[in-house]
């Protein structure tokens, strides 16, 4: 395991940028976004500056958003100038990046800690999942909740209980969205879920 201080050792292969007073917590999430010379970082413990996008071309360029409690996960779409995060009030927050003393949406419904959130840039959804496995739809024009989708581990697997809750959306394939719940990773096809509505 490399420690920051070992990165000094490392100069030829690694080129490191020490930012500092970023949070006043436990930095929970950073997220990069090379093309754009975007960091992005957040804490479930700092309130007052829960997620910090920070515009690595300038020294001064950076917007903090605030959640009454902390942000337990996040996710960036430059095409749509958003950022989705959850919480552990169970409520989903749209912000436009450049308006950060607000969020733009307020997407509720959850009974649980939000795990993990993604936007889907085809489709236009903000996808949700909370920590009891309830998966919601919304849609990200509107915000209201288009699919509710509990997820259930099998019965005969009762003693997994690690690992986190996660949601992904394949870039190559974005008809479906990997759920993971513990040890259990489900494919769900959202054509499908499309199909149940008409």
């Amino acid at each position: 395991m490399c420690s920051l201080k070992d990165l000094k050792h490392h100069e030829n292969y690694v080129k490191y940028k020490l930012i500092k007073n970023v949070h006043d917590n436990i930095v929970d999430k950073i997220h990069c976004i090379p093309n754009r010379n975007v960091l992005l970082s957040s804490s479930k413990l700092d309130t007052g500056k829960s997620l910090v996008l920070r515009d690595l071309s300038s020294t001064n360029g950076f917007q903090v958003y605030s959640h009454p409690q902390g942000v337990t996960c996040f996710d960036f779409n430059p095409t749509h100038s958003i950022v989705v995060t959850g919480s552990k009030d169970f409520l989903v927050r749209v912000w436009e990046i450049k308006c950060s003393s607000k969020p733009d949406k307020v997407l509720e419904g959850h009974r649980a800690v939000i795990a993990d959130v993604r936007i889907h840039e085809r489709r236009k959804f903000v996808l949700s999942l909370c920590k009891e496995g309830e998966m919601r739809i919304f849609d990200l024009k509107i915000g209201n909740c288009l699919h509710t989708i509990g997820i259930r581990v099998p019965l005969s697997l009762p003693q997994l209980q690690y690992g986190n809750s996660a949601l992904h959306i394949s870039c190559h394939d974005s008809d479906h969205v990997l759920v993971t719940i513990n040890d259990v990773t489900t494919r769900m096809c959202l054509d499908d879920l499309e199909e149940e509505n008409l």
